[in-house]
């Protein structure tokens, strides 16, 4: 018998022993992470195959100290696989779903208006399967703990990651690429204006309110087994309920239509009142209100060269969905 069928042998439920493998090393240990975490208190282990001319690697250090300061005792690395035990296979499958008893099934947000960080605060204090890592700085943010902690939504918790003004995601694609192969159920919370535009996030669920919707959008999100991108602002309405590929009509115009975001609403829709121009507020980046933008005057003029790109697949589908650029306010990423 090998060292982790052993292991395994002697592990009693509801403990488990899971094996971590991947083509890049990093991946395989900073899951492994998440899983020793979610298996500590049941008694389970996790091992990962970390051959030793990868231990350099940036992912394998950042991993192994997020495994450090997490004073995790029952992770372990392998110089190769164990072949006593299969290895988890990184690809989706069925996971745990969480149910939060304090939403409602109709997703109309029954917090009060206030600060965003408030609500979620609000949350926890009533659903224990809530996690906000982001309030405990050991999790500090990298693409090592956004790997851990999308585990770590797969196993019966609501993960809601609040991530700190200025993080930069454009460094963690392919970690956001693996998190949605998974397609673990990770919510992750940034600024408006770190919203990430490259192709690692391209099949996540991601949304940008303003603060009318801005609860609405959270309480999709926590009802939700998706792995989500949420773009919230400070302060947050009542609100009410909000469905992925929304959109919210701003102002109307004979001579075409504006895109923006909400944090370039007011600066839009002053551009445009002057150009008699309407304005549509994406809420909804991915997926993209398709309704909404096929029903809008035209042309459609785009604010903000990222925002542009980020429509400019849609003029493949339908010729009438093409964009121009409205003035650069914010450069590209």
């Amino acid at each position: 018998m090998t060292t982790l069928a052993d292991l395994a042998d002697r592990t009693v439920f509801p403990g488990r022993v899971h094996q971590f493998a991947a083509p890049a090393p990093g991946v395989a240990l900073a899951l492994a992470v998440g899983c020793a975490w979610a298996e500590q208190t049941r008694g389970g282990h996790a091992a990962a195959v970390v051959p030793a001319v990868a231990r350099n690697d940036p992912l394998v250090v950042e991993a192994l100290a997020l495994a450090s300061r997490l004073g995790l005792s029952n992770l372990s690395l392998l110089p190769d696989v164990d072949p006593g035990l299969a290895c988890e296979i990184l690809e989706p499958r069925e996971r745990q779903p969480v149910r939060l008893a304090s939403l409602g099934r109709d997703l109309v947000p029954r917090w009060p208006a206030g600060s965003t960080p408030g609500l979620l605060s609000a949350c926890a204090a009533s659903e224990p399967l809530l996690f906000l890592p982001g309030r405990d700085p050991r999790w500090a943010p990298g693409p090592a703990a956004l790997l851990a902690l999308a585990w770590i939504a797969g196993e019966g918790r609501r993960v809601v990651w609040e991530l700190p003004q200025g993080t930069r995601l454009a460094a963690w694609q392919p970690a956001a690429a693996m998190v949605a192969r998974l397609q673990a159920a990770l919510k992750v919370v940034v600024h408006p204006e770190d919203l990430p535009w490259n192709e690692g996030f391209r099949a996540w669920w991601i949304a940008a309110p303003d603060a009318s919707d801005a609860a609405g959008v959270l309480a999709w999100a926590l009802a939700g087994e998706e792995c989500a991108l949420l773009a919230l602002p400070a302060e947050s309405a009542a609100g009410a309920a909000w469905l992925p590929g929304s959109a919210r009509g701003l102002s109307d115009g004979p001579e075409g239509t504006v895109l923006c975001l909400a944090r370039d609403a007011q600066a839009a829709c002053a551009w445009a009142a002057s150009r008699r121009l309407g304005v549509l507020q994406l809420t909804g980046l991915n997926p993209l209100p398709g309704a909404r933008l096929r029903a809008a005057r035209t042309p459609l003029i785009a604010w903000g060269e990222d925002l542009a790109r980020h429509l400019a697949p849609l003029a493949a589908l339908d010729p009438r969905l093409r964009c121009t650029l409205a003035p650069a306010i914010h450069p590209a990423h």
